[in-house]
């Protein structure tokens, strides 16, 4: 049994960014962060695309802050880490390479845009809109090919197209046969297909991460653990969470989904600045984004401000 096959259940935590005012990563504020984290028993970290800002770091940004990472966290916890690349198969398979190095325990593979790609497989791949025939035989190329460079214990990224559908089954069992594929993180709001996707993956780490409305359902059909950023200030309560839906008691669960019903509107129009204001809230440091654009208004500062303070009058851990 791989470390990876061993230690992915509970939380899956995103890892945020820290930048000084220049917008250089801060490691001092990333380790008071980890440090709060291990101390409320997280014990599952990732370093994603999106969320930990990797599309907007260098390669070398990317493999330091994993080095960095797996430095603190020891061996006992898990860190799954999303190489990027610079366009290409070969440039996602070396960063990849270079984190399994450092420290990660295994790799997030999410396939670069086809466009990067096409020299790789050629230009009849199209990401505009779902097709089977050009998509799937896309995705399942990549995976084979990139799993055979890095030889490492692989979670597949399922990411939706425009459409917001994901890969068909025919594909989603094709890449589950891989043998370096140990799990996937599933990324769609679609009910129906995630069930699917469930019902095809009982034997792989599967998580998702469109929150708790979501995670209610999905962990009742098999997933191993959730995705959540709330864990970014509040671990403990998605923890309880977690807990409870394990333990099928849904109706406690539900109570901290409607607990948490005035700030999520505030959160989902302002983005990461809304949890990252969430952190500062509780104590934890303060940072910027070097995502373009991502500022949090006044308007949603006030709200979150207002409904956090609510919510921790509320308690439930």
């Amino acid at each position: 049994m791989s470390k990876l096959k061993k230690n992915i259940e509970g939380i899956v935590l995103p890892v945020p960014s820290f930048y000084k005012n220049n917008l250089d990563i801060d490691f001092n504020k990333l380790k008071i962060f980890i440090e709060f984290q291990i101390k409320r028993n997280i014990k599952n970290f990732y370093l994603a695309s999106t969320a930990s800002e990797f599309e907007f770091m260098s390669g070398s940004e990317r493999v330091e802050i994993t080095k960095f990472i797996a430095s603190i966290i020891g061996k006992d916890k898990s860190l799954l880490a999303q190489p990027m690349g610079s366009g290409s198969i070969l440039s996602q398979a070396n960063e990849g390479l270079k984190m399994m190095e450092v420290g990660a325990t295994a790799l997030v593979i999410k396939p670069q845009a086809v466009k990067e790609s096409a020299n790789f497989f050629g230009s009849k791949y199209a990401l505009r809109s779902y097709s089977p025939k050009r998509h799937d035989s896309f995705y399942i190329n990549y995976i084979n090919k990139i799993s055979k460079i890095v030889k490492s214990p692989i979670i597949f990224h399922d990411q939706p197209f425009g459409n917001g559908i994901g890969l068909s089954s025919h594909a989603i069992k094709k890449i589950s046969d891989n043998k370096f594929i140990d799990g996937f993180k599933l990324h769609t709001q679609d009910l129906n297909h995630l069930k699917n996707q469930y019902e095809i993956l009982k034997k792989k780490i599967c998580f998702d991460g469109f929150g708790k409305t979501t995670q209610f359902w999905t962990l009742q059909w098999g997933a191993k653990a959730m995705h959540s950023c709330w864990s970014w200030f509040e671990p403990e309560v998605d923890l309880k969470f977690y807990k409870l839906m394990k333990k099928k008691k849904f109706n406690d669960a539900l109570k901290i989904i409607n607990r948490e019903t005035p700030i999520i509107d505030a959160i989902r129009s302002s983005g990461f600045p809304g949890y990252k204001e969430l952190m500062r809230l509780t104590g934890l440091p303060q940072t910027k984004s070097r995502i373009p654009g991502e500022t949090l208004s006044k308007k949603n500062k006030t709200v979150i401000i207002k409904a956090f303070k609510e919510i921790k009058k509320n308690r439930i851990y």
